[in-house]
Formats: structure tokens, C-alpha cells, sequence
């Protein structure tokens, strides 16, 4: 996904998303898992006003805001947002055969 854990890893993890500077973080929470808290800075791009496809750019970045990854990231397709969740879908490939990853986002309290 973003390579940085397994999709187990990820389950449960938490995440703030802060759009008026683009920024956000996210903690794998799993205890079997390289734990802790990681930074990224994100954009939405508009693809198509009429269908409404939006990609999601997510770049890992260091606490301070810096790239950690050669200023390359991660393309995601923005499939839903609402002021309660939201979900991110990838397209990626494995031995040749692509499949989608889903990430569905529910806002706490």
C-alpha cells in the first residue's frame, strides 16, 4: 500500500487528515507491527468536474515536513468523502495482475 506495513498493519490504525495546510499523520497501532506515528502532506487533484474523480496524492514526509522518499509518493482515487468517512481506493499490481486496495476512513469523536 504505502510501503511502509503490511495491509494487516494497517487495519485499525489511526489517522488526522488537517486540510488547511495539507498535512496529516497516521500511527500503526497493531502491537505486532513497526509501531508509531508517521507524516505526509497530501493534495487533491480534480480529474473530471462532471463525473467527480479525484486523485489523492499522498507524499511521506519526515516530522518536519521534509521528503523521505525522494519526493515520490502515492496516487490514489479520492471514491468517497463525506463529513463522516472517507475512501481512498489503489490500484496495484501484483505478479503482473492488478488489483484494487480499498482504505475507508470513519471520523472519530
Amino acid at each position: 500500500m504505502l510501503k511502509d506495513a503490511s495491509k494487516e498493519c494497517f487495519e485499525g490504525s489511526s489517522w488526522q487528515f488537517v486540510p488547511n495546510n495539507n498535512t496529516g499523520t497516521y500511527a500503526i497501532n497493531d502491537a505486532a507491527c513497526s509501531s508509531g506515528k508517521r507524516f505526509f502532506v497530501f493534495t487533491i487533484q480534480e480529474i473530471d468536474e462532471e463525473a467527480g474523480l479525484y486523485d489523492f496524492l499522498l507524499k511521506p514526509t519526515n516530522e518536519k515536513g521534509k521528503s523521505e522518499t525522494n519526493n515520490s509518493g502515492f496516487r490514489m482515487q479520492l471514491k468517497k468523502l463525506s463529513d463522516e468517512d472517507m475512501q481512498l481506493q489503489q490500484t496495484i499490481s501484483l505478479e503482473g495482475n492488478p488489483f484494487k486496495i480499498n482504505m475507508n476512513f470513519t471520523k472519530s469523536q
